[in-house]
């Protein structure tokens, strides 16, 4: 049979159910997702009169074949702020709430964006979907801790076990940074060190290879030099013992050298 519930629509996404979206609707007692025919168009912050079939998605509660009636116009009630284990342990079930975690990365499905985070120890998958429309997410470093407003919800197994944390936000306005880490992460730096490793490794090859071609030239040049120190004194000796008469003179004709031969003349 149909029940009942009045509230504030606090968020709206689409749905996984073809040509459908979800609202949740707020009031001062509890929370729950309606699903609606996604022609159907209301203001977030609407108080709104609900009626529906209820069931259950995951151990979740939800009002299928609803029918909406807007009631007044409202505004979306200031988020609480819960832990991880709050929200498994029910408090602010399905209600707007600011959720902390480190973000680990992003990720894509058919008509979904996903933020990895863990939170507590605990992963949490963030869902932004495609609907309604709205901007980029922004770039996040790994690491980074982040402030999330959006509706949370705990899947259970069927003996009632809590599986999974996930959490619905509306957009880029629902992800604040608190924190950016350091760019020196442990694997960074690990890296870093490798490189300056191998620059040193490159360095030294580099300098004996430049030893080597100093050492080779210098046995090159020394034994020219001794090549040409030999050629000199076998012609000192050859002009010496010479039995002929040799002697040089400079352009002014003056005599500059003889040898013993003519020195003996």
């Amino acid at each position: 049979h149909r029940v009942r519930t009045r509230g504030t629509i606090v968020l709206q996404t689409s749905s996984l159910s073809p040509g459908k979206h979800i609202m949740h609707l707020q009031d001062g007692n509890g929370a729950i997702a309606v699903e609606v025919n996604e022609s159907f168009r209301i203001d977030t912050g609407t108080v709104a009169e609900v009626s529906g079939f209820p069931g259950t998605f995951f151990g979740t509660p939800v009002l299928s074949s609803s029918d909406v009636k807007e009631v007044s116009q409202g505004t979306v009630p200031e988020a609480a702020p819960v832990t991880v284990a709050e929200v498994m342990g029910g408090k602010h079930a399905r209600q707007i709430v600011r959720l902390r975690g480190t973000f680990g990365s992003f990720g894509k499905g058919i008509g979904y964006q996903l933020l990895n985070i863990e939170s507590g120890g605990t992963p949490v998958a963030v869902y932004l979907y495609d609907w309604p429309p709205h901007g980029a997410l922004p770039d996040i470093r790994e690491g980074s801790t982040l402030e999330l407003t959006g509706v949370t919800a705990v899947f259970y197994d069927a003996v009632g076990t809590p599986t999974t944390v996930i959490m619905v936000i509306s957009g880029p306005e629902s992800i604040a940074v608190v924190s950016v880490p350091s760019w020196w992460t442990p694997g960074r730096a690990i890296t870093a060190l490798g490189i300056a490793a191998g620059i040193c490794l490159l360095a030294f090859l580099w300098i004996g290879v430049l030893n080597a071609r100093v050492r080779k030239q210098t046995r090159a040049l020394t034994a020219q030099f001794e090549r040409t120190a030999a050629l000199q004194r076998r012609w000192t000796d050859l002009v010496a013992n010479a039995s002929d008469v040799i002697l040089t003179w400079d352009r002014k004709g003056q005599l500059t050298a003889l040898n013993k031969t003519g020195q003996c003349i």
